[in-house]
């Protein structure tokens, strides 16, 4: 490849989960479906950035999206590893991995993931109104300023944020206090974190803890017609 080279990667019958890229120099990668379900019979694309190994995590909190029925979690992981995902309701489920193999579970409400070696974890969803793919960021990925855009076109938009608990004060959505639809808070390892819903409208946004030695991980999921939702 020289440079600002593209090069696709295609299985038309097959699955690329589980696929390993090594470069001898830094590129991007993009997974996806060139055809995805949506209404009238159209067809539409899912892309995704993919995260490089060297940045998967470890530990990973799922908040509860709105209407989230039939989300499905996916791990990837690059080495052996074992990995714990346990749910609001208190059940845990154990997983073994192998190198470059993954595993799909049901996500339906709160989910921390712990793992012994770092993993990447990625939440679909097929429904009525389109399909939609997200890559999940792992606590070490937490920033404590984001600039966003949240597209027209959807009946309504949500911002699921995930904080330690003792640093849930200094959160401000465009520079304003935030307030609510929901919220949880957990133990996860002997660190309380606290995860919020926000009912947020189609513009330009920024989001942030003001006291910056405190990170927060965002989610988005936006209702489209009125059967479901899709991630971004």
């Amino acid at each position: 490849m020289t440079y600002l080279d593209t090069v696709q990667i295609s299985e038309y019958k097959g699955d690329l989960s589980g696929t390993y890229i090594n470069a001898s120099k830094p590129v991007a990668v993009i997974s996806g479906h060139t055809c995805v379900f949506m209404r009238n019979n159209y067809c539409g694309r899912l892309m995704e950035m993919i995260i490089a190994i060297k940045d998967f995590s470890k530990r990973f909190i799922i908040p509860k999206l709105e209407r989230s029925e039939g989300v499905k979690l996916r791990a990837y992981s690059y080495v052996k590893t074992t990995m714990l995902c346990s749910y609001l309701n208190k059940s845990n489920i154990s997983v073994a991995l192998y190198s470059t193999d993954y595993s799909e579970l049901g996500h339906e409400n709160l989910t921390t993931v712990r793992a012994t070696g770092n993993i990447h974890i990625q939440l679909y969803r097929r429904l009525f109104g389109g399909s939609s793919m997200t890559t999940v960021p792992g606590i070490n990925q937490y920033l404590s300023y984001y600039m966003f855009f949240v597209p027209y076109g959807y009946q309504k938009n949500y911002l699921s944020i995930i904080i330690r608990s003792d640093g849930k004060k200094g959160i401000r959505i465009n520079k304003t206090e935030i307030e609510t639809l929901q919220n949880k808070t957990f133990d996860l390892i002997g660190t309380l974190y606290t995860t919020y819903v926000y009912r947020i409208s189609s513009d330009s946004h920024t989001a942030e803890q003001i006291f910056k030695t405190f990170h927060l991980g965002c989610l988005f999921s936006h209702k489209i017609l009125k059967r479901g939702d899709v991630m971004t």
